[in-house]
């Protein structure tokens, strides 16, 4: 499943990830995972944006004790996004796009969560 989502998003994204670390992959395999494939997809999805072009994906935050509560990790994951596009909403490789919402979903979120640029 996950070379299925690497290949997916180097298509999308036009990165050249061949893999997941190993300590990753192992982190993964005994994850709970309370959010199913979607959970998996923005995990990687993730590690792919914020990674550094190179052959493995390795998404070393998957446990981060900075994020108390959803909604914190729905706001980093949003302004990690727009950061990654540099803050571009809409539009093809926009933030939106890669979120897989619609461009006035993103904005409302970013009004509710109170992000700023």
């Amino acid at each position: 499943m996950v070379d299925h989502i690497l290949k997916r998003l180097n298509q999308k994204m036009g990165k050249k990830f061949k893999s997941v670390s190993k300590s990753s992959l192992e982190y993964l395999c005994n994850y709970h995972w309370p959010g199913n494939i979607r959970e998996l997809q923005n995990i990687l999805e993730r590690a792919a944006i914020v990674g550094q072009p190179s052959n493995e994906v390795a998404p070393a935050f998957i446990a981060s004790p900075s994020i108390a509560t959803l909604a914190d990790a729905e706001r980093q994951h949003i302004i990690n996004i727009l950061n990654s596009v540099n803050w571009v909403i809409a539009g093809k490789q926009g933030a939106a796009e890669i979120l897989d919402l619609p461009p006035s979903t993103l904005r409302s979120k970013i009004k509710k969560l109170n992000i700023e640029r």
